[in-house]
């Protein structure tokens, strides 16, 4: 690929290509499963001999058959437990005994914080809630969501998960195409580019493109859609504690009373783990909450209720039910909770520590707080 900004996918690599004795056992028949191919350009260009690749929806297993054959190590994950088992047995047929595609959820991935190098996936595309196949696990894949809206809102968790498994530098590609419902534009590519650009900095963009039967039915809007966008992006690096005492600062002002929460308080209570953003509990006043988002917006931070860009003067029907807002600058990102019903702000005051100016939740309430999370997405669609 070089400096090409596209890929024409043409010639195959002998031994990569799914094997049809395992499509045929797929319960989706492979209909959704994409070429090594378009992986191996990514993977030489972003890693090096022996880093991990990582591929949250990894399927029946194509971007880990890629990776072993550069010499890389893989990581998969994926929601199915039957594709799951083909996949494995797909590496195993050539020789990657070492390798297999864990069961597993893309917003809750089972590996430790920096576990890769890259992460590269084919995401699922929007189907509106039609299943494809008989599988058990249909109704709770990502492309089985019934609404667009759904859809989207997951792609938040999807790439805040790609980003905890990355270090500084890191790179990420998503894979991903506008479709077509119902005769209308879905621009399913551009979320997902707008999703990854609120955690990472996106560098560039490829196009493959693949040889595909024209339609001749006489409808002016019908293609052959035999593109796909590859999305790149990298991570840069987290706040640091200068961050977190300027925006302490910022918003002193408001009286927000904050507490913080997440993973800048665990570092500040002796933790190794590396801050993602910076988490706050604040008091459930939305006048309070409008005066905090004002100073932010001031101090030249995009904000966002959900993934959906807000001004500071968000109206209150906006914010109820929805739990926090998120404040956006270059590689700092702040999350402002004020609705939490596992650790209301009142409880998270009494036994709070101090250092300096910054007030943060004890051990204890933090594990409340992670124990209804983790609840949350057990129980959520996934």
């Amino acid at each position: 690929m070089a400096h090409r900004s596209w890929l024409h996918l043409q010639a195959r690599v002998a031994g990569l290509a799914l094997p049809r004795d395992l499509a045929a056992r797929d319960g989706r028949a492979a209909v959704d499963v994409g070429w090594a191919e378009q992986m191996l350009p990514f993977i030489e260009m972003f890693t090096a001999e022996g880093e991990v690749v990582l591929d949250p929806f990894a399927g029946l297993g194509t971007t880990l058959v890629a990776a072993a054959h550069l010499g890389r190590r893989a990581l998969g994950v994926e929601l199915s437990a039957a594709r799951a088992a083909l996949a494995t047995e797909r590496l195993r047929r050539l020789g990657h005994d070492a390798l297999e595609v864990c069961p597993g959820d893309a917003t809750a991935l089972p590996f430790d914080d920096q576990a890769a190098h890259l992460v590269l996936t084919n995401v699922p595309y929007f189907e509106g809630g039609a299943a494809r196949g008989p599988g058990p696990d249909d109704a709770a894949q990502v492309y089985a969501l019934s609404g667009y809206d759904a859809y989207r809102a997951r792609m938040d968790a999807v790439v805040d998960e790609a980003w905890r498994v990355l270090p500084p530098g890191g790179r990420v590609v998503f894979m991903a195409q506008n479709v077509t419902r119902h005769g209308r534009l879905v621009p399913q590519a551009w979320d997902w580019g707008a999703a990854l650009a609120r955690r990472f900095v996106l560098k560039e963009e490829r196009v493959l493109v693949y040889d595909r039967p024209v339609p001749d039915d006489g409808d002016v809007w019908r293609t052959n859609r035999a593109h796909e966008y590859a999305l790149c992006g990298e991570k840069a690096p987290g706040p640091a504690r200068a961050d977190l005492d300027e925006v302490w600062a910022t918003l002193a002002p408001a009286g927000l009373d904050p507490v913080l929460i997440g993973s800048w308080a665990a570092r500040l209570d002796g933790g190794a783990r590396v801050p993602h953003d910076i988490d706050l509990l604040v008091a459930p006043d939305l006048d309070r909450v409008r005066r905090g988002l004002a100073l932010l917006d001031e101090a030249g931070y995009a904000l966002f209720s959900w993934g959906t860009p807000i001004g500071p003067a968000v109206a209150d029907e906006v914010l109820r039910g929805r739990h926090y807002v998120r404040a956006v600058r270059d590689h700092v990102i702040v999350d402002l909770t004020y609705e939490c019903a596992a650790l209301p702000h009142a409880a998270a005051r009494p036994g709070a520590a101090h250092t300096g100016p910054v007030v943060f939740a004890a051990a204890a309430q933090r594990a409340v707080l992670d124990e209804a999370r983790a609840r949350e997405r057990a129980q959520s669609p996934q």
